[in-house]
């Protein structure tokens, strides 16, 4: 690029470089644009204010061949390289020559709306050039301002999509030259026209060429509100990332801005400053019902709708800032936690996705948009509101408002501790507290939120890890009459564990014999259970909190473990019996005693995957063909008792979760162990990737990870940096819908 091109020629008088179009014409196709581009690059570091004379001299020829290098059919590189160009030129030279510029570019979109490519080509040049000089120049162009808006106006009625795209972006480059200035009425009306655009890109360019004219402007905020609200909501439906933060975006500004007085100061007699709570209630009114027609209809809102809002949520917030987040903490919870009592979905799927948005909402505004002091005053705070919650009768069947909002506050809380970290330990007593009465709680998810809040104030505070260890042991002795009380303190105990397991500083041996003698007790107490329906539901609680202790407990390391491995295999071989008469008796159980003889299953499998996964020191060639042995029984049972799971509901769910621990512990053991066993696994393997035994979306798939880097992008590894992940990932089909 150094070097000056065959076909340029020196100009002495004024020392700037001319195109020889005759000569650029004769080269062909694939060298015509590199030729263009060396004559840019020659000329564009001679454009400078210190060569205002020498330019002035030579700017009708040089505007005149920059122009004509628009009717070459240039691609988008040299197109911006021109316009650069061009706008550099008027910038030193200014007057008459501006106008006249933009007077010969408009001429080019006055003309019959020609398909032939070379035309196509022109305009667009034209309107890419247009909106360059607008944004640069502004009320320079004032004499043409009309004529340059009902051109770009012109160019989004274009039959062509990239003449469409570029009028609409520079539509927001007129809006940020021009500022509060007139032609806001034909702009907005025209940009609103854009968000309903068959072509995403379009939709998006237009909420963010929307979102400058709202920036520069106070029209839209003061007189057009509520419709543009509704354009962008209606947008959502059906939309791209792209869109939806365009959106996002363009609504958080929108109803930030409305909270300035600045907005206000010119307002007519009929406008009315709207306050924060009818913001955030027009927010949660289109989270509820989207835009309305859909809704009366059908009764739901898409999905793509709720992730547009929560994320104009979070922009929202940030607009406004972290002084006022601050201040307004307490009331910012409460008009958050009213999301699911509005919405009256109450399917889980459902239940679990609003869980995420207000999860997502709070975490993002609270956790990083507030200092330190703001996040435990947070937290605090949103204690209170679970002690509130804990107070309320858990629905008989399915879940309701408070329970959705229980689990997000757990979660929530989870994220803030991990945020905070040691000065946590500040409000110990005020977090731990309501979080053990939350492990007495009807609703399991709660009780498994709570037991993973009480993993987090552990590894936050590696010295009360012990401590908290200590009071989930006496808690399980406590309610041990309690299905809901063993099972909440245990999984407590178990997170404990797990999160102690990443620390330093450890956990006491002592705890660990107590830890084993506890989980002996809740499989002896399960296996030894009455056969009234409240005992058989404390033993499968006993069942589960078992094996759930001995997997945390091998979490720990091989010297933790090692003195019990005898007693820990025992308990293995004690849960896979190897007769035919046992497997006869399973058939003949009812559904509760098949519920236990699964969930049996999957604890000794689950402990099997942490003792090959954490314990490698203690796996022998012994304990490797233990572990397949007991995996081929298990697998033998599923295809005997298949038959009497027809019987037994929601029982899908526990047969796919052993499916995904066997599959999880084979992979931890040498494959030639297992090769009699591929005639009863293939038939499995099949039924989970063909969806044989059930159409629902898989949630264990590793083809992520197995994949090569550059084809993770047909898996959606474009979101898995981004801050939007945990809302995104809901419109993934095939990540199992994010949940």
């Amino acid at each position: 690029l150094t070097q000056r091109p065959a076909c340029v020629s020196a100009m002495a008088a004024i020392e700037l470089p001319t195109l020889d179009e005759a000569a650029v014409q004769q080269l062909s196709a694939e060298k015509r644009p590199l030729e263009l581009l060396r004559w840019l690059s020659s000329v564009e570091p001679l454009l400078l204010p210190a060569n205002r004379d020498a330019i002035k001299k030579g700017v009708a020829q040089l505007l005149e061949t920059i122009t004509g290098i628009f009717n070459l059919s240039p691609g988008p590189p040299i197109r911006r390289r021109a316009t650069a160009a061009l706008v550099a030129v008027l910038d030193v030279v200014g007057g008459a020559a501006l106008h006249d510029t933009a007077k010969r570019l408009l001429a080019l979109l006055k003309g019959k709306d020609d398909v032939a490519p070379a035309a196509v080509l022109a305009r667009l040049c034209a309107v890419e050039t247009l909106g360059s000089l607008v944004e640069r120049f502004g009320r320079q162009l004032s004499m043409v301002a009309p004529e340059i808006l009902a051109g770009l106006v012109k160019g989004t009625k274009s039959s062509e999509v990239q003449v469409r795209l570029a009028a609409v972006v520079a539509l927001g480059q007129w809006a940020q030259g021009f500022g509060d200035s007139a032609g806001n009425k034909d702009l907005f009306r025209c940009l609103r026209a854009a968000l309903a655009d068959r072509v995403s890109e379009i939709k998006a360019a237009a909420a963010h060429s929307l979102c400058v004219m709202a920036s520069t402007s106070t029209y839209i905020q003061t007189q057009e509100l509520d419709a543009t609200l509704s354009a962008v909501v209606k947008m959502f439906e059906g939309s791209t990332y792209e869109m939806r933060r365009a959106g996002a975006a363009l609504v958080g500004h929108l109803l930030a801005s409305t909270q300035e007085s600045a907005t206000w100061a010119n307002a007519g007699k009929g406008a009315k400053k709207p306050t924060v709570d009818e913001v955030f209630g027009q927010l949660a009114s289109f989270y509820v019902k989207g835009t309305g027609g859909d809704f009366l209809k059908s009764g739901s809102v898409s999905p793509e709708v709720r992730v547009g809002i929560s994320e104009a949520y979070v922009i929202l917030l940030s607009k406004l800032g972290a002084v006022w987040a601050e201040k307004n903490f307490v009331n910012l919870i409460q008009l958050v936690m009213m999301l699911p009592k509005q919405n009256k979905a109450t399917a889980p799927v459902d239940a679990l996705y609003a869980q995420q948005h207000m999860t997502y909402i709070l975490v993002t505004a609270l956790g990083r948009g507030l200092g330190q002091q703001g996040r435990i005053n947070s937290i605090k705070e949103l204690c209170v509101v679970i002690g509130r919650l804990l107070e309320c009768s858990p629905p008989a069947e399915g879940t309701d408002a408070n329970m959705v909002s229980l689990v997000s506050c757990l979660k929530i809380v989870r994220e803030l501790v991990e945020l905070v970290g040691s000065p946590v330990l500040s409000i110990y007593d005020a977090v731990t507290q309501p979080l053990f009465s939350a492990t007495l709680h009807p609703f399991k998810p709660a009780r498994l939120n709570a037991a993973l809040c009480l993993r987090a104030m552990g590894t936050v505070l590696p010295g009360r890890a012990s401590l908290l260890a200590n009071q989930c042991l006496d808690r399980i002795e406590k309610f041990r009459s309690s299905a809901d009380g063993i099972h909440g303190a245990a999984f407590a105990l178990a997170a404990v564990l797990g999160g102690s397991a990443s620390c330093r500083l450890g956990l006491p041996n002592a705890l660990a014999a107590n830890v084993m003698q506890t989980a002996e007790q809740m499989l002896a107490l399960a296996s030894n259970a009455a056969a009234t329906a409240q005992a058989q539901a404390t033993a499968l609680a006993a069942a589960e909190a078992g094996w759930a202790l001995l997997g945390a407990l091998t979490a720990l390391g091989s010297a933790a473990i090692s003195p019990y491995v005898a007693r820990l295999v025992a308990l293995w071989t004690e849960s896979f019996p190897e007769d035919k008469g046992a497997v006869a008796k399973d058939k003949d159980k009812d559904a509760a005693a098949i519920r236990m003889a699964f969930q049996i299953r999957l604890g000794c499998l689950t402990c099997m995957h942490g003792f090959l996964l954490h314990c490698k020191e203690l796996v022998t060639p012994d304990a490797q063909k233990l572990i397949v042995r007991c995996c081929s029984n298990t697998l033998t049972w599923l295809s005997d008792i298949a038959p009497q799971l027809k019987s037994v509901q929601n029982i899908s769910l526990l047969r796919n979760r052993i499916r995904a621990r066997i599959y999880a512990v084979l992979h931890l053991v040498p494959q030639n162990m297992y090769e009699k066993s591929f005639a009863a696994l293939l038939p499995h393997l099949v039924a989970d990737l063909t969806l044989t035994d059930t159409t629902e979306a898989t949630t264990t798939s590793l083809l992520r990870s197995l994949c090569h880097e550059s084809d993770s992008v047909l898996l959606s590894a474009w979101n898995q940096e981004k801050d939007e992940k945990l809302i995104e990932d809901q419109l993934e089909v095939h990540s199992g819908y994010g949940l």
